[in-house]
């Protein structure tokens, strides 16, 4: 036979170096970076099924944890933590600080930044002490419309759940129970004397079928939780040309849940432009609206959302304590078992299927915009103002239908009602909030190289101003429950409810990179923040929060160069200043709040107010100084 003769070259993995990763208020390369900053791109967060942005964020990023408390459609956001943190993280979308990014669709986002160390995030001050999460979504492209149509469909149910008792289970241990304790009290003297509460000839009746007869033998696990779908539908349309490109994105997600009646539609619309107005001038516009709808029965299902309901009412916490020997219903009504420490009836199908409604419809419309000025005669240097306006409204209905159940305790049937109770029959609550956040940025940034020498700089102002109002009205005893509406009930004891928020805080930034040859590389940043909710100016109301970072870039020197499969090994070091203003407002004021009971002067009955807190004129932002030392190691 012939020989031949193979050459193979290992080449360097140039993508994963050259990667530009979006950090506080620009952008930087991977291999120049002093700080902790996990990054990663849009498609690897569609690997896993999930109904929102805080789910998909678990597992797939360095130092950052995901807890998911409930999977309660609409409800099953997951609780994001920072390694170092103590509180919740801060979220930037697009370059603007926003609440929440669970209403984004996860298919139009582009990339997402964790900052980790206080070296990334210091350059947001007052917020950045638990770390920040930034989003980008995704922008248009060159060339012809692209259409692209994703869809997923999914099933949900409870995973692992211990194994209850049915019927002659539950009543054979129970009288074994019985007995230990009538024998360690010495009421009875012997096995003998027990006379069991549960009968031989009930325990055959939890098995003949007949629930007639007040006895049946049901899994309530298997009754209140099924198996729950989740479908998802997003198309995208990108396209442009050599001055202008569009990205415009529409997305469906409905969710029915594992119990009954829980359900959640969101529907997302967003829409990025981006357009070379002129020579040196560059212009983007991004658009985006969410409208959702949640509908639940008048009960919590146990997770995360409680709100003002207490927690031993909930779904969950009623089934488990449904005895398993009660038929579903008995006499015509949905029957309960009662709970040994409250009194009150337990009957998880009633609260599903007879409790009522609570209806949540949100709508959120975001718009942001930027201009920047490429200044011809000093290559390098841009000049930026931009603003994004949040305005978002949501309406709830919760109406709450009283009902009656049967209950059997100490071996006998009694009617009750509605552990809720039926004082007030049928109930109505309504309320609306709203919400409007405006944000504007006005910077200076100049990036350049000289030979080996590469210099950024970024000096930028921003303010921000929210306001926020929310009322609510109550009403009971209305005749039909197929009519809810507030006029044809009466007032309830509270029946009108409202309040009103605002802030404002103003911050200068600055930034300073360098870096020789990719090797030896420093960061320098500060920012100077002023809060709303301290007193005073320099002492308490405003705080400077500067970090500084270095780095070696060992890779790059040339005795590493013949190492096989190192792509890049990076030790760097930090420290930063973080701040905190995570209170609440007006402490540095005394202040007064509406008292519980009226008072009379001058004749006549009016509201009474009193004292709800001394003023702290001393109170100002916490102080968290974080060190970070680590290093970036890439092989093969």
């Amino acid at each position: 036979g012939s020989l031949s003769k193979i050459d193979v070259t290992m080449a360097d993995d140039v993508n994963y170096l050259e990667e530009t990763i979006v950090v506080g208020y620009g952008t930087q390369k991977k291999s120049s970076m002093t700080s902790a900053v996990s990054a990663m791109k849009g498609d690897e967060l569609l690997k896993a099924p999930a109904t929102n942005v805080s789910q998909l964020l678990a597992g797939k990023l360095t130092g950052v944890s995901s807890v998911q408390e409930s999977g309660e459609p609409g409800m099953d956001q997951a609780s994001i933590r920072i390694r170092g943190s103590q509180g919740a993280v801060k979220y930037v979308v697009d370059g603007f600080p926003v609440d929440n990014i669970n209403d984004i669709d996860p298919f139009d986002i582009e990339s997402i930044s964790v900052l980790k160390d206080g070296a990334s995030a210091a350059v947001y001050g007052l917020q950045a002490s638990n770390g920040i999460i930034i989003v980008t979504t995704k922008k248009g492209s060159s060339g012809k419309p692209k259409i692209t149509y994703n869809a997923t469909l999914g099933a949900s149910m409870n995973a692992n759940f211990p194994e209850f008792m049915d019927g002659p289970q539950f009543a054979y241990y129970y009288n074994v129970a019985q007995m230990m304790d009538q024998l360690s009290s010495g009421a009875i003297a012997s096995e003998k004397d027990y006379v069991p509460y549960f009968t031989k000839e009930q325990v055959d009746m939890m098995t003949n079928g007949d629930p007639t007869d007040g006895w049946d033998n049901v899994n309530y696990i298997d009754k209140v939780f099924g198996t729950g779908f989740t479908q998802k539908h997003n198309i995208t349309v990108q396209a442009g040309n050599e001055t202008s490109k569009y990205f415009v994105s529409f997305g469906y997600l409905g969710q029915q849940g594992n119990i009954d009646n829980y359900n959640y539609d969101r529907y997302n619309v967003r829409a990025n432009i981006e357009s070379e107005l002129a020579k040196n001038f560059k212009f983007t516009m991004g658009l985006s609206g969410v409208l959702s709808n949640r509908h639940t029965p008048g009960f919590g299902t146990g997770g995360s959302d409680m709100g003002s309901e207490t927690g031993w009412l909930s779904i969950a916490n009623q089934t488990i304590q449904m005895h398993p020997y009660l038929p579903e219903k008995y006499n015509g009504y949905w029957t309960a078992s009662q709970k040994k420490n409250t009194g009150l009836p337990q009957s998880p199908l009633a609260a599903i299927y007879e409790s009522g409604y609570k209806k949540t419809r949100s709508m959120d419309v975001s718009a942001n915009a930027s201009l920047s000025y490429d200044v011809p005669w000093v290559p390098g240097l841009q000049l930026k103002a931009s603003g994004s306006f949040d305005y978002g409204a949501s309406m709830n209905k919760n109406l709450n239908t009283p009902f009656d159940l049967m209950m059997y305790s100490a071996g006998a049937w009694s009617e009750v009602v509605d552990p809720r109770g039926k004082g007030d029959g049928v109930n109505l609550g309504e309320g609306t909030s709203y919400y409007q956040y405006m944000t504007g940025q006005a910077g200076v940034s100049y990036i350049n190289t000289f030979g080996k020498h590469f210099v950024e700089a970024l000096a930028l102002a921003e303010i921000r101003d929210n306001r926020s109002d929310a009322h609510s009205a109550y009403a009971k005893l209305i005749p039909f429950a197929e009519l809810p509406e507030l006029s044809y009930g009466q007032p309830a004891s509270s029946p009108v409810s409202g309040w009103r928020g605002a802030s404002r805080s103003a911050g200068y930034v600055f930034r300073v990179r360098y870096n020789w040859d990719e090797r030896y590389l420093a960061e320098v940043t500060g920012r100077y923040d002023g809060s709303y909710k301290f007193a005073g100016m320099r002492e308490t109301r405003w705080g400077f929060f500067p970090s500084g970072a270095v780095a070696w870039n060992l890779a790059k020197e040339p005795w590493m160069q013949g190492i096989a499969g190192l792509d890049d090994l990076k030790l760097r070091g930090s420290v930063a200043l973080l701040g905190n203003d995570s209170i609440g407002a007006y402490m540095f004021l005394n202040t007064y709040s509406k008292y519980y009971q009226d008072i009379i002067y001058s004749g006549s009955i009016n509201p009474g107010y009193a004292d709800d807190g001394l003023a702290n004129i001393d109170l100002t932002w916490e102080k968290s100084l974080s060190y970070n030392v680590g290093f970036d190691l890439k092989m093969w």
